[in-house]
């Protein structure tokens, strides 16, 4: 089973990880970027940095809480 940083289950940013996981998916559909292979690591450096920037909120990405594990 894959780690996830245990800041995703804190009651107060469940909202804000939802919010943030639909603006990056809008973000990258604008600029042309298509589901397939590698995708997760795209999405989740654009929602790393969302999270970061707009909230303050320092979060680990999957290949980040599991660099022995390759994820594509």
């Amino acid at each position: 089973m894959l780690k996830h940083d245990s800041v995703e289950d804190k009651e107060e940013y469940k909202k804000i990880f939802q919010e943030v996981e639909l603006e990056t998916d809008k973000i990258l559909k604008d600029k042309g970027i298509k589901k397939g292979l590698g995708y997760i690591h795209i999405f989740e450096n654009y929602k790393k940095k969302l999270l970061k920037e707009k909230y303050g909120i320092e979060w680990k990405t999957t290949q980040e809480m599991n660099p022995n594990i390759r994820i594509d």
